[in-house]
């Protein structure tokens, strides 16, 4: 922590309040300070628009929490906050929860994010790609300073060139000691709580029915094609593929779609070598053109069934293919299953 900041504003972006691992306590976002394209409807929770959660781990950050609430949007997302005029030193925290999900060490998504972030109508970060500063799920934390006249400091993104400006969180800082924070009264408002009550709300039989909704498929892995060294045995309650020390090592689905599009492929494994095993995958027609290859790293699980994800690549037409699996030794490996949706 700096040791010559003397006042501060800390706002969690999407979340509950948060106190993080120095103690800082990171205030919750809501409508004081925060507006989304939501605000422009009067049915709709102004709450419940451009805000989303993660679950995976944070590279670069004991405070996980921080970086897995975020916020994302275009030119109507923006903070703005009432502060005394003075300097400020402004900090921002991002983390990419999307792009590169299920990918591989070669996955790369740069170009696929890039926006601006301005103060009070200046442009303080131009062309910011958060894949290219972090990766996927890392954490990126940049600070800027800016002198602050009319007693508010406005934090808003212009211009977004690619997908879609997206936020963790937020602290302000001063060093000069006349400057005070301002204390927003309470709100009623919590995010966690409204999660549950939109799900205890909302159930399915009274949602209209989704025709695009894509029925995911389940191939058990005992019922794949196998090739060397393996045992089919049942753990956690769930039958699955074992690899043992061997080469040549395979396993091949044989799947059907239905209409043309792109497929999420997820696989149901276990890791228990306790170290990432990267394996090929080839998706390949009914005539054996190979549509897809690429290298799955499969990272290690504390003997718990996980899923990897990827997909198709490209659009592909109702009929046959197969998804094949394959590395000289797979020792350690184990599958339960593979999802296309």
């Amino acid at each position: 922590m700096r040791t010559d900041i003397i006042t501060c504003i800390a706002s969690t972006v999407g979340g509950d309040d948060f106190t993080d691992s120095f103690g800082q306590l990171w205030m919750q976002d809501n409508t004081n300070y925060s507006r989304s394209w939501a605000a422009s409807f009067n049915e709709l929770n102004p709450y419940l628009a451009s805000q989303r959660t993660t679950n995976d781990p944070i590279r670069g950050s004991r405070d996980w929490k921080l970086f897995q609430h975020f916020r994302f949007g275009r030119h109507q997302l923006e903070y703005n906050f009432p502060v005394a005029d003075g300097m400020y030193r402004i900090e921002f925290y991002f983390t990419e929860p999307w792009h590169g999900t299920g990918g591989s060490a070669s996955t790369d998504c740069e170009g696929l994010r890039i926006f601006d972030v301005a103060v009070n109508d200046s442009v303080v970060l131009d062309d910011l790609d958060i894949w290219a500063e972090s990766g996927h799920d890392g954490a990126c934390k940049k600070v800027v300073y800016a002198i602050i006249k009319g007693g508010l400091l406005k934090i808003h993104f212009p211009e977004v060139k690619a997908g879609q400006a997206l936020i963790s969180g937020i602290a302000i800082a001063s060093a000069n000691s006349d400057l005070k924070p301002t204390l927003f009264p309470a709100s009623d408002w919590n995010w966690e709580k409204a999660s549950k009550e939109v799900m205890e709300k909302t159930p399915k039989e009274l949602l209209p029915e989704d025709k695009n909704a894509r029925v995911s498929v389940a191939y058990e892995a005992e019922a794949a094609v196998l090739k060397g060294k393996f045992q089919k045995k049942e753990h956690r309650k769930q039958m699955g593929v074992f690899f043992g020390k061997g080469k040549g090592n395979s396993i091949e689905w044989n799947v059907s779609t239905g209409l043309a599009q792109v497929y999420a492929l997820r696989f149901k494994y276990m890791n228990t070598t306790e170290k990432p095993m990267p394996v090929l995958m080839k998706f390949i027609d009914s005539k054996g053109v190979v549509l897809k290859e690429d290298v799955l790293t499969f990272p290690e699980t504390p003997d718990k069934w996980k899923m990897m994800s990827t997909t198709t690549g490209t659009f592909i037409n109702a009929g046959h293919y197969k998804v094949l699996l394959s590395a000289e030794n797979m020792d350690g490996l184990a599958f339960d299953a593979l999802d296309i949706q």
